[in-house]
């Protein structure tokens, strides 16, 4: 079983807009989230970005894009779980990251959200069959 070193996991890109002629009534909220990774000489690097706007009667009252990488070192480039890993597990491991500067951001703006929990074993599988 290969082990996967984490070197680290940084903020590469962070956008964030509010418009503040908005009431408290029911939003609607849309997130999408893209995973891209790429393998240099040494490290398998993971890129999760994900996109947040929060709609009132169809107007904007909130938007936000927020990439976070992740830098890992596997002990084996052989292994047959690298792809897996990198579509599934690291994304994971990076994600509570984004969480965090998304509940600040908002929270930050008097709307706060919390991203709830994200199934990167689905996505990886939706990605596989597209």
């Amino acid at each position: 079983m290969s082990a996967y070193k984490i070197i680290e996991v940084f903020l590469v890109e962070s956008y964030f807009k509010s418009y503040f002629n908005h009431s408290d009534a029911d939003k609607a909220i849309e997130t999408k989230i893209a995973v891209r990774n790429e393998k240099t000489a040494l490290h398998l690097v993971v890129v999760v970005e994900l996109q947040l706007t929060f709609k009132e009667a169809d107007k904007l009252i909130l938007e936000t894009k927020v990439q976070m990488m992740g830098i890992f070192e596997p002990s084996d480039w052989n292994d047959p779980l690298l792809e897996d890993f990198a579509n599934i597990n690291a994304p994971a491991i990076i994600y509570p990251f984004v969480r965090e500067h998304i509940a600040s951001l908002t929270t930050k703006a008097k709307t706060p959200y919390i991203l709830p929990p994200f199934n990167f074993v689905e996505l990886a599988k939706n990605r596989k069959n597209n």
